[in-house]
């Protein structure tokens, strides 16, 4: 998701009325996806802090 706000704005900013569409994206639909995927980031990182050894990676896979 880094390169994303680049690449999008660079896109948005060819379109008809840039300024308004790089407020809705900057400002509302980007923190919006950035909070909905925050716990998915975090149970990445848990999963991977807790699986030590093949046994405890099974237990949490399962």
């Amino acid at each position: 998701m880094a390169c994303e706000l680049s690449i999008v704005s660079a896109i948005v900013t060819r379109l008809p009325d840039p300024e308004i569409n790089l407020a809705a994206f900057g400002g509302v639909v980007f923190p919006l996806a950035q909070f909905i995927a925050a716990p998915i980031v975090m149970l990445l990182a848990a999963s991977t802090a807790l699986s030590k050894d093949w046994d405890s990676y099974m237990k949490i896979r399962f």
